[in-house]
This record gives C-alpha cells, structure tokens and sequence, in this order.
C-alpha cells in the first residue's frame, strides 16, 4: 500500500488534532486516507478531484464495509482533500490529459534509520540524512507506534508488552553508544537477550514480534534479522489441579472471589477474558458465555455450567443495584472496550446489558475528561485472594487463575471430549497448543459442548 507523504502526512495529524480528533480516530483517518491514495493511483483517478470520493466510498462499499466506517472514510479523506491545494508547488506533479495532477509516489525506503533520543518534538518528522539514511526521534517512533495500536485490533496486554520490548530496544541501542534502528542492531539485541539476560524463548518471541511490528507496521521496513541466537524453547508440562483439590480451593473461597474462579474452571476461560465479561455476555437459555474480543480478537462461545446459574443471577442483581446508584449520581458509564471509535461507546457504556458482571468497588476518575466510570474488577485483587485460599487449602503445586484453564482442557479429555471441540472452546489458533493436553490422555469421540463442573457428583 503507498504512504501518504512525510509533509502531508504532518500537517494532516495537525488537522485532526485541531479538530479535536481521538488518538483511535486519527489513526482510523489516515488509515483511510493511506487506502484512498492507494485507490487513485491504481484506479486512475485524482486524490484531488472531489468526484474519486463517491468512486472510492462505492468501492469500499462493494468491500462490505458498513455505513457508519464510509462515514468514517468519508470525513478523513474530505479533510485530506482540504489540505492538498497548500502542496501543489511542494509535491512532484505531472500533466494527465491536460490536466494538473498530484502524483503520490511510495517514499524509498530508508535502509537504516537513525533516531535520536531528543531534540524533535511529538509529531515533527526530521529532515532527510541522505539518500540511504534518515532521522527519526523516538518520540516519533512511539507516536506512529500508538496510530498503529489504534487502528487496528490490539489488546491492551499486547501493547504494554510491545512497548515494553522497544523500550528494552532503546536501552540496548543508547548503551551501545549507537542510532541505528536496523535489522542488524535489532538482531544484535535479540542475541543480547538470549546470552546476557537470559530471557525464557517466550519473552524472545515477544520482543521478536514486537521489533517485527515497529519494522513493518511503524517503519514500513523489511525486517531480517539473520544470525540471532535463538533460546531453546523447554518442554512445557501444565500444572494440572484435580477435580478434589479444585474443591478444596473452592472451599477456601467465597463471594465473587469464589464465582470467578468456578468461572475460569467451567467454562475454561482466562483471567482477564473473566474480568471483562458483561451483563450481555451470559446466556442462560442456552446455558453459554460468549467470549467478545478475546486474545487475538476473536469471539467464541463457551459452557456455563448450571451449577453456577443461580450464583450468577443473585450477582446480576447486585450489579444491578450498583448500576442505579451510579446512574443516580450522574456517572459517565462503564469503561468502554479497547477498540471501536469513541463516539460508538459514548452512549452505549451507560446501557445496563454492557455493565461489568464483576465491577470494581469504587468508580474511577478518568482526568483527561474529567468523568467518572466503573471498571471491571482487577486481575491483582483476584490473584491475591486465590494465593491465599490455595494456601490455606494446603496446596503445594505452583498454582495460578490459568491453572484452572488447564484443568478445564485436561479434565475435559479425561471424561472423553475431542481435542478439536477443547481447540474451539480455548479458542486456540494452532491446534498444536491444545495439544499439550494429549500427554496421557488419548483423543476420543467429539461430544456436546458441557462443563467440567457438571461432571462432578458432589454429595
């Protein structure tokens, strides 16, 4: 896909921000515009031209892109055209048909780029170094990292990891006395990872992905880093709890506590797939949780378990008496998921079916807009609790809220599931990380999706 030029591209974000545009909505924007270039150039068409606008919209239209987001292509490709005549001198032109037009040409790409720790403001692109060689701050670097968090669908543990990595990167590059973002120095600091720090091959891998997104996403860059020492991923055996001593964690808990963790056991979900479950999220018709944007942004349906109706329904109706007191007090509703356009969740968040089903005691102060909102229980406040409960119970495995995931998969397998149907339930991509389940359990016959916890035949 072609950029939108360096100087266009400068005075655009200024735009947007001048138009008090979100960060998600600036990213979103030159999303759009970097897809309507893209249209001109290979339709024929000119980006100047206001007739290309309903010729891309119809376009994007055909792609099965709704209403509401040509609306959202609609107003950032017009601010795009309002800005382009102030380029007509700065910006190559060539004559088509008699006509003047801006031709946008894909930026080379730079083989090295030089970043400086300080001296360019937020938003400021640096002058060019030379024909192989251009200049960057990090400021810049982490800014166009955030327009890319925004326009696409990133949780928010992968862009706390992500820039965690490029920010041990930074470090590495600083120590080393050295500016060169490059395949070779960022193989360099994956060595460095592996023979100094001595990472586990998973944090290599993260900090691997994170440097192929700053390269390809953020810098636009091919990334190749040859010859990286590589740690030798570890068998990994899960900690397995049995159905016994998973009661006796149950018997050491209680309250929401309690119900969290019969929910991660019986329906198999993670800890912070729990946390977020709104009141929406429940079926008891049908007796499942679906799962809205879980890791890797995918939905999927899971079990619920009866046993846990009627628990579910009383913590409904306390939820539900907190949600009119906060009402009463005039409260800005709950936090509102990570993607999606603000304006989408403006109203909607103080809508009783997107209410947190665990929500956190207090409200909390939001100070860029001075509101107040409800945010779900956090994953700390429930880890402290079972630390203690498996301790009082006596339990000596090195236990965590994902242990109750992987007694889900491994207690489903005992009791005859198909390790396809768990792979759809876990919402794994490759089946081969469902299959650490399979050690000693053999691969039977596919079956109705159940819950673990309705095996039990408890007194």
């Amino acid at each position: 896909m072609h950029t939108i030029p360096r100087q266009i591209e400068a005075v655009l974000r200024q735009e947007l921000a001048r138009r008090q545009f979100s960060r998600t909505e600036v990213g979103h924007s030159l999303k759009w515009c970097r897809f309507f270039i893209d249209f001109c150039l290979k339709s024929g068409s000119s980006p100047r031209e206001p007739d290309s606008i309903p010729l891309f919209l119809q376009k994007i239209a055909s792609k099965g892109q709704g209403p509401e987001l040509q609306q959202q292509a609609r107003t950032a490709v017009q601010i795009l055209q309002e800005l382009l005549p102030q380029f007509r001198k700065g910006v190559e032109v060539t004559s088509n048909e008699g006509k003047d037009e801006m031709v946008v040409q894909p930026e080379p790409v730079p083989a090295k780029i030089a970043v400086k720790r300080k001296g360019i403001q937020r938003g400021e692109i640096a002058k060019e170094t030379g024909p192989a060689e251009s200049e960057l701050s990090w400021e810049v670097l982490y800014h166009r990292l955030e327009d890319c968090f925004a326009s696409g669908q990133y949780a928010r543990t992968t862009r706390k990891s992500y820039l965690g990595h490029l920010r041990g990167y930074e470090t590495f590059l600083a120590e080393a006395d050295s500016k060169e973002v490059s395949s070779e120095s960022a193989a360099a600091y994956l060595t460095y990872l592996a023979r100094e720090r001595q990472v586990s091959a998973s944090s290599q891998n993260q900090a691997f992905n994170a440097l192929l997104f700053l390269f390809r996403k953020v810098l636009d860059q091919p990334f190749e880093p040859y010859g990286v020492q590589r740690v030798k991923r570890r068998r990994y055996v899960p900690v397995i709890l049995s159905e016994e001593e998973i009661a006796m964690v149950f018997s050491e808990m209680e309250g929401t506590s309690l119900l969290v963790a019969q929910l991660l056991y019986g329906s198999g979900l993670r800890l912070t797939e729990c946390l977020s479950l709104r009141v929406q999220s429940l079926d008891f018709d049908q007796l499942r949780v679906t799962i809205h944007r879980g890791k890797g942004g995918k939905d999927r349906a899971v079990p619920l378990s009866k046993v846990l109706v009627d628990d579910l329904r009383a913590q409904l109706k306390q939820c539900r008496t907190l949600y009119e007191e906060d009402l009463a007090e005039g409260y800005a509703g709950a936090f509102p998921p990570e993607t999606g356009s603000p304006r989408k969740w403006a109203t909607r968040m103080k809508e009783w079916p997107w209410q947190f089903l665990f929500p956190q005691e207090n409200l909390t102060q939001v100070p860029e807009k001075d509101e107040l909102r409800r945010f779900h229980l956090h994953e700390t406040s429930f880890s402290k609790r079972l630390k203690a409960a498996i301790r009082r119970a006596g339990i000596h495995k090195r236990v965590s809220a994902h242990t109750f995931r992987h007694s889900f998969a491994s207690h489903l397998l005992v009791h005859g599931y198909d390790i396809r149907s768990i792979q759809e339930m876990l919402g794994h991509s490759d089946i081969k990380t469902t299959m650490i389940y399979l050690q000693t359990v053999p691969t039977l016959s596919k079956k109705e999706m159940q819950s673990p916890l309705d095996f039990w035949k408890l007194g």
